[in-house]
């Protein structure tokens, strides 16, 4: 399990054991934070050995008027929404690409219909589901071209 929250991680980790898992590892990772992305890395090579599927299933979602929102005209608000919800998903795949490639692994990456149509009031987060399509689509070429064993799944939720 992995999510920003330790307390809320705890939680679901306790829930799942009561639940009858029989083994659950959690890893708090605040993915703004791009340069930790390496050290999360290790953490989970640390708990197995290898790494089969790489499922990128975060995001901030502001939703409001951009221009009438300040918050979302800021400059930092920004760079950490586009940190979330593309550049992490890339600095994943570049940092888990090798282990994959072991495995014969896949990428699992939920986008959303706004990655397609840009939705009323949500000019960041659509901007982030286009970014997130193009990549994911450019990789998944480039891999099919040097007949990588990896395969790229994209979910386009709503």
């Amino acid at each position: 399990l992995r999510a920003r929250r330790a307390d809320r991680l705890n939680k679901v980790q306790a829930e799942c054991v009561s639940l009858g898992a029989s083994s659950v590892h959690s890893i708090p990772q605040d993915f703004s934070q791009l340069g930790e992305i390496e050290d999360f890395r290790r953490k989970i090579l640390d708990i197995h050995s290898s790494v089969d599927i790489l499922i990128l299933n975060h995001a901030a979602i502001p939703l409001g008027p951009w221009t009438s929102l300040p918050n979302q005209q800021n400059y930092e608000y920004t760079t950490r929404t586009f940190n979330i919800n593309i550049l992490s998903f890339i600095e994943l795949a570049r940092v888990f690409l090798p282990d994959l490639e072991q495995s014969s692994g896949q990428i699992q990456v939920t986008s959303s219909v706004s990655g397609w149509c840009p939705f009323y009031q949500a000019g960041l987060y659509t901007s982030t589901k286009h970014a997130v399509n193009g990549f994911f689509f450019s990789l998944q070429q480039e891999l099919l071209a040097k007949q990588s064993p990896v395969t790229i799944s994209v979910f386009s939720l709503g």
